[in-house]
């Protein structure tokens, strides 16, 4: 009898991480933001498998910045909230 190879429903961190070319506070983050969910077994944090692929599929079809903090520099402004001119 020959066993077929099964992908793994649940996913850790790491392995997230590498199937979505990101590091693991990125997952971390999406986890955090709730486009990823997770069960703790013992002191492990896994992803299901299938929400890995959805994910993936939503990032093909827009753009996504992982976190909310935009780490572009920011124009200085006036105390009357107009930028100021360098």
């Amino acid at each position: 009898m020959e066993q077929e190879h099964q992908s793994p429903k649940l996913l850790s961190v790491k392995s997230v991480a590498a199937q979505l070319g990101i590091g693991t506070t990125s997952v971390y983050q999406l986890l955090y933001d709730g486009e990823l969910r997770s069960v703790k077994l013992h002191r492990r944090r896994l992803i299901p498998a299938q929400d890995v692929a959805d994910l993936a599929e939503r990032l093909a079809t827009k753009e996504y910045v992982i976190g909310q903090y935009d780490t572009r520099p920011r124009q200085a402004e006036k105390s009357d909230g107009s930028p100021t001119v360098a």
